[in-house]
């Protein structure tokens, strides 16, 4: 008989954690174990995982910061009770918790339902000692994304902590050459330019001006280099953000940068790729990093956060100490001039991905986990 495992998640966005919960949803061995998830109304990842045949439950997970602190307890209660009812009545043996906000409701509703909690920590929880402290107690196993994202955790924690990366489909990312013709010819790029790329938030920690700096120095070297930047603002605070990149690209790079916003055929995006440049700070894992690799794209990024977890450098990218704009432009000249080196670290990139990050064996490890907490209740 299969266990009964509940994912929650609060956000009404879909970001690295939820595309990595969705992937791992759907690759879990039916066998052995059945997911549900609870989520707010009408989020992306709900959407997406009932086209999957997940069951999905809607959870009042409030937005808690911000709140009067009259408002804030009731809010709080109201999801914790929630969330607590719904692992009596389904019978649920475990409760995944997958994000921050989710967490503080978790918490309080496994202990008092009597479920073990697995905390799958995706962020680098540094200066957050009090909330670390509190999760590490009320978790049965704590999964960390990366070592960057394991190292503030308290040392309590280490004796129920795993390391499992996130996962990517290796089948959906892939070298894709007609893929690449078709989105260059309709984005006027020539095959014979160097298109670079960067992918993901438009928010201040990506530090997009750092990129586009990057094609500043890299675009007069390399004739006709253009840039990509793939992505969107994560909510209407970083509109005014977005508005300096764009009048930056415009005055230093013109028609050779362009900003195309959230994508759905992002495998194609990163096929069409020559080079994707990583200028994130505090990276807690980075799956546009993976995504890049697996469609046989090199990457030149920021060693920062969880990016060496995910990047072999000299092997499927080069690393560059965090900051270090003109090493990193030098770097990227020296790439995109070299095209076998492209080619071979493209190939290198795909076949590490395949072996550590596919979604298989990322649900593999992670009923591993399911089944030491599981043991620990016999």
């Amino acid at each position: 008989m299969s266990r009964r495992v509940l994912f929650v998640d609060h956000a009404d966005w879909m970001g690295g954690a939820e595309q990595n919960l969705l992937l791992l949803m759907a690759h879990l061995d039916r066998r052995r174990f059945e997911p549900v998830l609870a989520a707010a109304p009408a989020s992306p990842l709900a959407r997406a995982a009932r086209e999957l045949g997940i069951e999905v439950q809607e959870v009042p997970l409030a937005r808690l910061r911000g709140r009067r602190s009259l408002d804030l307890l009731p809010a709080w209660w109201k999801g914790v009770t929630a969330l607590r009812h719904l692992l009596r009545q389904g019978r649920f043996d475990i409760l995944h918790s997958n994000t921050q906000r989710a967490s503080l409701y978790a918490a309080p509703a496994a202990r008092l339902a009597g479920v073990p909690l697995v905390w799958h920590v995706h962020d680098i929880h540094v200066g957050e000692p009090l909330y670390c402290r509190l999760m590490s107690r009320c978790s049965t196993a704590i999964v960390a994304i990366s070592s960057a994202v394991a190292a503030p955790l308290p040392a309590g924690a280490q004796r129920k902590l795993f390391l499992i990366p996130n996962g990517i489909d290796v089948d959906r990312f892939r070298p894709d050459a007609p893929a690449r013709r078709r989105l260059r010819a309709a984005m006027n790029v020539p095959e014979e330019a160097l298109l670079l790329g960067n992918a993901g938030w438009i928010a201040p920690w990506k530090q997009v001006e750092l990129f586009l700096e990057v094609a500043r120095r890299v675009a007069p070297a390399l004739p006709p280099a253009h840039c990509w930047v793939i992505g969107d603002i994560p909510d209407a605070r970083y509109a005014g953000y977005l508005a300096g990149l764009q009048k930056q690209a415009r005055r230093h790079l013109g028609d050779r940068c362009r900003f195309l916003g959230a994508r759905e055929d992002m495998p194609a995006v990163m096929a069409a790729l020559d080079i994707l440049v990583h200028t994130a700070r505090a990276e807690p894992f980075g799956r546009v990093l993976m995504e890049a690799m697996a469609a046989g794209v090199p990457v030149v990024a920021f060693a920062d956060g969880g990016v060496p977890d995910v990047v072999r450098d000299g092997e499927t990218g080069i690393l560059i100490p965090p900051g270090d704009v003109e090493r990193m432009a030098r770097a990227v000249r020296e790439l995109g001039a070299d095209a076998e080196r492209r080619r071979r670290m493209g190939q290198a990139g795909r076949a590490h991905v395949a072996s550590h990050f596919s979604a298989e064996a990322v649900a593999r490890q992670m009923e591993q986990v399911y089944e030491r907490v599981l043991a620990g209740r016999r």
